[in-house]
């Protein structure tokens, strides 16, 4: 992982809010729309709806330098239901991910990907939030939906 990643994470731990009407939250999930892992902000921005942005980079190939490095941003917008610790989130949005083959410098592609989420979200008292997900998404190369799931844990405040 990168500094910023680590300065996001030091971030989350230096907060000591309780959980009474909290907008922000940010999160490290591992899976999910990230692909291998990423960074996420979230914003409620209406009642029960949020708009959430996120960050992942990452080389995938058996040996260093002989593989793909893939810059993955979700994007999207969801609900989340439920008025006690336990909620159910339900959301939609984009995956935009820059794909470059590091054998090849010339070869580099963007992808537009569909993303979805069904999720169960726990909200600790303290602020703290675990998540769940099943998280499919659109492969535009191979031309068919990918089933996919994700473990976040982060903070509200």
């Amino acid at each position: 992982m990168k500094f910023y990643n680590y300065a996001v994470l030091i971030l989350c731990f230096l907060f000591n809010v309780k959980a009474d009407d909290l907008n922000n939250h940010i999160y490290l999930e591992l899976g999910g729309h990230g692909l291998m892992y990423s960074v996420n902000y979230e914003r409620m921005i209406s009642g029960d709806f949020y708009l959430k942005a996120g960050a992942s980079i990452f080389e995938f190939g058996l040996w260093e330098g002989t593989g793909d490095k893939f810059m993955v941003f979700p994007v999207s917008l969801g609900v989340v239901t439920g008025k006690t610790r336990h909620h159910n989130e339900f959301g939609a949005g984009i995956d935009v991910i820059y794909r470059k083959d590091l054998q090849d410098d010339r070869e580099s592609k963007k992808y537009f990907t569909p993303i979805a989420l069904a999720a169960y979200r726990y909200h600790y008292d303290n602020g703290w939030v675990f998540r769940g997900s099943f998280t499919p998404f659109y492969d535009v190369e191979e031309e068919k939906i990918i089933p996919y799931f994700g473990l976040s844990f982060g903070r509200m405040f």
